[in-house]
């Protein structure tokens, strides 16, 4: 089940009141104040999806922007991302946690017009570089809660595992048990279902794609292949390269008529005929078929499509997806970019898996959640601001949080609106940036005057 959660914060110019948290839906957004009024500085966009099947949750980060106000040398950003991953892996709604993010540098992502005002913006590179120390704080930090593995991985599409390592370097020693791995996103498939049942936690238009029970047809009738398909292995993400470059697969093998026909045929039982089984269950026998021939008609089909996409995505191994990848225009833009991943699990020495409940929701707090529509009306009100200038953040921020207020009382409530607040205390945690140095006067060198040659 696909989730979200978000917050923002920003500091109030009163000096009896702390920054204030306030829930808004998909994305994170933190301000800070300079004079008077407030200013929205780092929104991040995520996706949080739960599949209690699996025992497993994938956050996924969509988006991390800054506005560039106001110009200060404390890494806002950082900080605040890296919180937020570590409280994630702190209170982890599964055993099995999986982060992913697409790193890719751009101007601006949730800020308009922000490029063009002083906002410092890393290459590819300098991003890349950023995201591998964020996830090694993560991990570090990880590490310290018993009875859990941390697995951290990379991808720089183009370039080799020896020519990633050089490009980025390391920084900081790692901890002991830590290290990076050349391993792609989603390169294992997800761990068993909890329950005997084969069937997915997902239904077919779920947002995650199939269900990682699925295995792959080798062509031969009733066998199957212990190697994961592209089908099975990743999952269809809002707004992801991968899940485009899945898209554009499924669209060039629609290209040829004849295999299509033969992909969308019934298939026949294993053992008869000769043609390869499916590997994507079909409706219960056991259910009554329904009497209108126009919804049965409809079923037959979204199943013949799920067969012809499931089919087509086979066709491509895992390795050969990965080395395509590195030639896609989103990562021969002629900039460097990185797929990282955080993998935590159940450790393998331990000798009980921590029990997590899915469900910690109290009955007397009012309820926070937002429905989806609200979360992308939202974000759309954040995406008609302007924050190419301070004085305009500062106008914009408040229009914003205006609205955000708004959308969220006629949603929730005013009660649920302040259960969407909380305070923290100014700059706790955050270290003030070292004190400049005092500019030396400049200095005359003085040098004995050359005699002049007669």
């Amino acid at each position: 089940m696909p989730s979200s959660s978000s917050a923002t914060v920003t500091k109030s110019t009163e000096a009896e009141s702390g920054p204030k948290l306030e829930a808004d839906g998909a994305k994170v957004v933190r301000g800070k104040e300079k004079g008077k009024g407030k200013v929205l500085t780092t929104a991040l966009s995520a996706h949080l999806y739960i599949l209690p099947q699996h025992r497993t949750s994938i956050l996924y980060i969509s988006k991390l922007d800054s506005s560039g106000h106001p110009n200060t040398k404390t890494p806002l950003s950082r900080l605040f991302i890296t919180s937020t991953l570590s409280y994630f892996l702190q209170h982890r709604p599964t055993p099995y946690v999986r982060i992913q993010l697409f790193a890719r540098s751009q101007g601006q992502y949730l800020f308009p017009n922000s490029s063009e005002g002083p906002k410092k913006v890393l290459g590819g590179l300098g991003l890349c570089g950023w995201w591998k120390g964020v996830y090694e704080d993560v991990a570090a930090s990880s590490m310290k809660a018993e009875g859990y593995e941390v697995r951290l991985g990379m991808v720089l599409p183009g370039y080799s595992w020896d020519e990633a390592r050089g490009m980025l370097g390391q920084r900081r020693p790692l901890a002991d048990g830590l290290g990076w791995t050349a391993s792609a996103p989603f390169d294992t498939p997800l761990p068993h279902p909890a329950t005997s049942s084969s069937s997915s936690s997902l239904g077919p238009n779920s947002s995650l794609g199939p269900s990682s029970s699925f295995s792959e047809t080798t062509g031969t009738a009733g066998t199957t292949s212990s190697r994961p398909s592209l089908a099975s292995l990743i999952p269809s993400l809002p707004d992801d390269p991968k899940a485009r470059f899945l898209d554009d697969l499924v669209s060039d093998g629609s290209q040829d008529p004849q295999r299509r026909h033969n992909l969308l045929k019934p298939k026949t039982e294993s053992g008869g005929g000769g043609g390869s089984s499916s590997s994507i269950p079909s409706s219960s026998p056991g259910k009554k078929k329904d009497k209108d021939p126009l919804k049965n008609r409809a079923k037959a089909e979204d199943e013949a499509e799920r067969r012809f996409t499931h089919a087509t995505l086979e066709a491509t191994s895992v390795g050969e997806y990965w080395e395509r990848m590195g030639f896609r225009q989103e990562c021969i833009s002629g900039d460097v970019t990185g797929f990282f991943t955080l993998e935590s699990s159940p450790s393998t020495t331990s000798t009980s898996t921590p029990m997590i409940s899915l469900i910690t929701s109290d009955p007397k707090t009012p309820p926070t959640a937002l429905p989806h529509a609200i979360v992308d009306r939202i974000l759309s009100a954040l995406l008609n601001t302007d924050f190419k200038t301070y004085e305009s953040s500062l106008d914009h921020s408040a229009l914003w949080e205006n609205q955000v207020k708004s959308l969220v009382v006629d949603e929730i409530g005013e009660e649920g609106y302040k259960a969407c607040v909380g305070s923290v205390e100014g700059k706790m945690g955050i270290e003030d940036p070292a004190p400049k140095r005092k500019e030396e006067a400049p200095v005359t060198m003085l040098q004995p005057r050359k005699k002049k040659k007669v």
